[in-house]
Parts: structure tokens; sequence; C-alpha cells
């Protein structure tokens, strides 16, 4: 069979509309964040609607993200922490209200903690991963304390690998494993 050695990209209607109406509404403020687009006909109407929510909460999410972690510093974040962060924010950014319910914050923390271990679970070989792209990364902060564990160290001298080696073994293990 013949390959092209070019491939032509287009793109679609809803991620073109998704990415001008994204931009036009992230500079208004306040009762200003309304938008109206027109399309052809209901179903293109439905398919933009349900396009760009999607894609507006993951992005919202994923720069959330990444703030977050740059903000905390060298230090990092810990992921446990992390929904909690995400939520203050959101309630900042007003996606969320100032004020929710005990069980309207519980509902919002289970589902940031299962969106953002989507976010770091999802495959780093992947280009739209936030680590594969370099914005955040994963540390395993108990990886250091075994480099001193003498079962490791035996266990690496069997194998005939040093400490170093075996740490970065454990560690693409993890990294697969997540």
């Amino acid at each position: 069979t013949r390959v092209d050695i070019v491939t032509p990209l287009r793109t679609g209607t809803a991620s073109t509309v998704s990415v001008l109406a994204t931009h036009h509404l992230d500079r208004l403020v306040g009762q200003d964040r309304k938008l109206l687009v027109f399309a052809d006909n209901r179903q293109d109407v439905a398919h933009q609607a349900g396009y760009t929510s999607d894609k507006h909460r993951a992005f919202t999410l994923r720069h959330v993200i990444v703030n977050e972690v740059r903000g905390a510093g060298t230090g990092g974040i810990n992921l446990v922490d992390l929904p909690q962060r995400i939520l203050e924010r959101y309630r900042d950014l007003g996606i969320i209200t100032k004020n929710p319910t005990s069980g309207e914050k519980e509902k919002w923390i289970r589902a940031l903690t299962f969106l953002m271990a989507s976010e770091f679970t999802r495959s780093a070989g992947q280009r739209i991963s936030l680590e594969s792209l370099g914005l955040v990364g994963v540390e395993y902060e108990f990886l250091n304390d075994l480099a001193a564990d003498s079962r490791l160290l035996g266990a690496a001298k069997k194998a005939g690998l040093t400490a170093d080696i075996a740490i970065r073994l454990l560690r693409a293990i993890l990294d697969v494993m997540r």
C-alpha cells in the first residue's frame, strides 16, 4: 500500500469554535462572561456546546493543577492535598459557589480527586500529559529512604545492580504502574 508522506491536518468546526470562544470568554469578567455562538442547525449547536464545555473543564483543571504545583515551589505538593487546593481555586474563579454546603464540597472533592488522579495516571507517553509536556513531575517521596534500606541494597547486589540503578528501576516500575 502507498502511504502519503505528508498528512493533511484539519481542524473540526467544534475545536475551532471552542478555541475562539474560550479565547474571548477569558477576557470577559463578571456578568459580561456570556457568549452567543451561531451554527447551521441544532445538532451542530448541541455538539459545539458539549465539546466546548468538556474542553474548557479539562483545560481549567489542568491550568489550576500547573499553577498549584508551581505555587508550591521546589518542595512540590502532595497529591492528597491537591483536590482541596483545586477546590479553593475553583471558588476563586467562580466555577463553584463561594460557600458550598458540606455535601456539595464532599462531592466536589471526590470528583476533583478522580479527575486529578486521571491526569496523573495518564500515560506519560501521550503528548497530552502534563508530565510529558514538562509542566509537572511526579516524585515518590519514599524512594530516597529505600536507598539506605538494607533489604533493597541486598536485593540490588544479588541482581548485580548499584543502589542508584535499583532506585531508578523502581521509579520506572512505579511510573508504568501509575
